[in-house]
């Protein structure tokens, strides 16, 4: 309650001053929702124009400056760079797959790693992609971890111990680039039938993201 100089009081003021409280705060949640929906459009054009405005640098990519418009001959660009890309991914496998094909990449393989410093580079990269490539269907099983009883997102690696542990990836969030490798024991692992789709995205989104199926 405000009280006057002469000792009385004013709840017309109190009132005014609690109602533009309230709608300072109702504002809040508007500029929140707002940034909500409008963030992650925003930077999803700010990183599509990123790549669009790199286009340019690669050679030859003037010459499907097909019309006089920016935009339109920027996405012709990235299409028929995506194209060429799959193109020579899908060549490149195929000719691994043969005989002639697979000296090659060894041959390329010996090259690379008897270089200091890029070989290692080279076989870290090399492993990584293989892992993650690669037809075993291990690597896409996330799993559960049980630690002082909390339960940790994890995913296995297909690969496992002399001693038998299986040998998991525990991601950070939301960076998932990062992580630990972990040796553990079998009875620490909880097997789940979650997707790895789902398990990526409670992770990067640090937890935010998770589907509520209850």
């Amino acid at each position: 309650m405000i009280l006057r100089p002469d000792g009385s009081s004013d709840s017309s003021v109190e009132e005014s001053a609690k109602d533009l409280s309230e709608e300072v705060e109702q504002e809040k949640k508007y500029i929140l929702s707002g940034l909500v929906v409008l963030l992650p459009i925003a930077t999803t054009l700010l990183v599509l124009n990123w790549i669009l405005t790199r286009v340019n640098l690669i050679p030859g990519t003037g010459l499907l400056n097909l019309t006089s418009i920016y935009i339109v001959n920027q996405i012709l660009k990235l299409g028929a760079l995506i194209a060429v890309g799959s193109l020579l991914i899908a060549f490149t496998g195929r000719l691994v797959r043969t005989n002639g094909g697979f000296r090659a990449e060894q041959k390329m393989d010996s090259l690379f790693t008897s270089l200091p410093v890029i070989g290692s580079i080279y076989r870290i990269t090399k492993v990584t992609a293989e892992t993650v490539t690669g037809s075993s269907s291990e690597l896409r099983t996330p799993v559960k971890i049980k630690v002082n009883g909390m339960r940790l997102t994890a995913f296995k690696t297909g690969n496992i111990t002399d001693d038998g542990r299986p040998i998991l990836f525990l991601p950070t969030a939301p960076n998932i680039t990062t992580g630990l490798v972990i040796e553990a024991s079998p009875e620490d692992i909880i097997e789940t039938e979650e997707k790895s789709g789902e398990a990526l995205t409670r992770v990067l989104s640090a937890g935010f993201g998770q589907d509520n199926k209850n």
